[in-house]
């Protein structure tokens, strides 16, 4: 748990959005231990806690476009 922190706090809020955008583009992943660092990182604020929750937002956002776009080129017409 201590290197997952360690990671975390080095690399910020960019691990925090590239594990959001995992969890949501549908491979599986464990983020478990990551979400769990990642809290106590802004609770003690070593990164970013707005920060943290604007990237996942985005990351979020861009998952859904991608998962948007590729049911409009490929999926069904109804």
């Amino acid at each position: 748990m201590d290197a997952i922190l360690e990671e975390l706090l080095r690399h910020g809020v960019a691990l925090v959005g590239l594990n959001v955008l995992l969890q949501q583009l549908g491979p599986a992943h464990p983020v478990g231990a990551d979400d769990d660092g990642c809290g106590r990182a802004c609770a003690r604020r070593r990164i970013s806690g707005a920060g943290a929750f604007t990237v996942a937002v985005a990351a979020s956002v861009a998952a859904d476009l991608l998962w948007f776009a590729g049911g409009r080129r490929f999926g069904y017409a109804c």
